[in-house]
């Protein structure tokens, strides 16, 4: 199956600008409606902002609506620093044969904060998964990540 990994922080304007417009959430919809498994990562550091505890996270998700499959904790920064995700959000999207088939911003708008501009944008993850799922390549497969850095442990 294809995958999408979005690393996230409750705490960052610009997770928080995709969460506020709903546009993060359609992706998660348009993901789950086309059987894409949706991994929503927080790499924040214990003590570090955004970190956040089980039940915060949960009622993120619930407050927010969104529909990521499953959601992962990664206090320690392992699977951060494997997939050397550096913002939030720092989107992945992985192949059927499990590669990485792009990696970068969730799209052109790395100034755009509220629901028209980020309607304007255009967005990386849908034509990833739009292009994979029609069996072909991404036409753009590496961006330059924007967002709030992830707030490792040191």
């Amino acid at each position: 199956q294809i995958v999408v990994l979005e690393w996230q922080s409750p705490e960052c304007p610009f997770s928080l600008a995709h969460y506020q417009a709903g546009s993060m959430q359609a992706l998660q919809k348009y993901a789950k409606e086309n059987n894409v498994i949706w991994v929503t990562i927080n790499s924040s550091a214990v003590g570090k902002p955004g970190n956040e505890t089980r039940q915060q996270a949960k009622d993120f998700r619930r407050k927010k609506n969104a529909h990521a499959a499953y959601t992962i904790l990664d206090p320690t920064g392992k699977i951060g620093h494997k997939y050397e995700a550096k913002t939030t959000p720092h989107m992945f999207v992985i192949d059927k044969d499990g590669l990485i088939a792009y990696m970068g911003a969730i799209d052109d708008q790395p100034g755009a904060k509220g629901a028209p501009a980020i309607s304007k944008a255009n967005n990386y993850i849908y034509a990833a998964i739009e292009a994979l799922l029609a069996d072909g390549v991404p036409a753009t497969q590496v961006t330059p990540p924007y967002g709030c850095g992830i707030k490792y442990a040191d």
